[in-house]
C-alpha cells in the first residue's frame, strides 16, 4: 500500500523476487497452520477475518499490477463505479472489505492466489533498469507527489512488506484468541 524504505530501492530483480517469494510462502504457511475456526470466524477489532486480509492483499496487488501496466489503479480494485478519488487508505480498504464480504474463505484464498500469480509474472518480466524507472514512467498522467521515485518502492510496499504486515496482524489477533 505504501512506498518501500529507501534501502530496498536498489534491489535487483532477482533479489526482489526472492523477497516476494519468501514473504508469500511465510504468509501462506501461517495461514495453512490456522485451525478452521481461526480461518473462518476469528476476527480483529475492525471485524476483519482472515478472508478480509486476503481480499485486501489481492485488491492492492491488482492495483499494483495496473500501475505496472499503465492502467487506472483505482479501477483495478474492482469496486465498480465507486469513486475513490479523495479517499484515504482506510476508506479504500473499508470499500474493499465490503465489496468482497460475500466471499468464503476458500474463494478469498483463490482470489489472492490468482492475483499473486498475475502480479508475480508481471514483476518477473521487469529488468533491474525497469525497477529503477519512476512511478511516472508507468503512470504518465499521475499527480502523485512521489511520482519521480523508483517503482520498486511501490512493488516492495505492496508485496513482501505488505504480506509481512498482514501476517503480523493476523498472527497477533488469532493468537490472542
Amino acid at each position: 500500500m505504501t512506498e518501500a524504505a529507501p534501502n530496498d530501492a536498489r534491489l535487483t530483480s532477482s533479489e526482489l523476487l526472492d523477497r516476494i517469494d519468501s514473504a508469500w510462502t511465510n504468509l501462506n504457511q501461517m495461514l495453512a497452520d490456522l485451525s478452521e475456526p481461526q480461518r473462518t470466524t476469528a476476527h480483529d477489532q475492525e471485524n476483519w477475518r482472515v478472508k478480509d486480509h486476503l481480499t485486501h492483499l489481492a485488491a492492492w496487488e491488482q492495483s499494483l499490477l495496473a500501475l505496472l501496466e499503465g492502467r487506472d489503479r483505482h479501477q483495478a480494485f474492482g469496486l465498480g463505479a465507486v469513486d475513490l478519488a479523495g479517499m484515504d487508505y482506510d476508506q479504500i480498504n473499508a470499500r474493499i472489505q465490503q465489496h468482497h464480504a460475500h466471499l468464503s474463505h476458500a474463494e478469498s484464498l483463490a482470489l489472492a492466489q490468482h492475483s499473486h500469480t498475475q502480479l508475480r509474472a508481471a514483476i518477473a518480466a521487469l529488468s533491474d533498469a525497469d525497477l529503477q524507472r519512476p512511478y511516472a514512467h508507468f503512470q504518465p498522467n499521475t499527480q502523485h507527489e512521489n511520482a519521480q521515485l523508483p517503482v520498486i518502492n511501490w512493488i516492495a510496499g505492496n508485496t513482501y512488506e505488505h504480506y509481512a504486515e498482514h501476517q503480523g496482524w493476523i498472527g497477533e489477533w488469532v493468537n490472542r484468541g
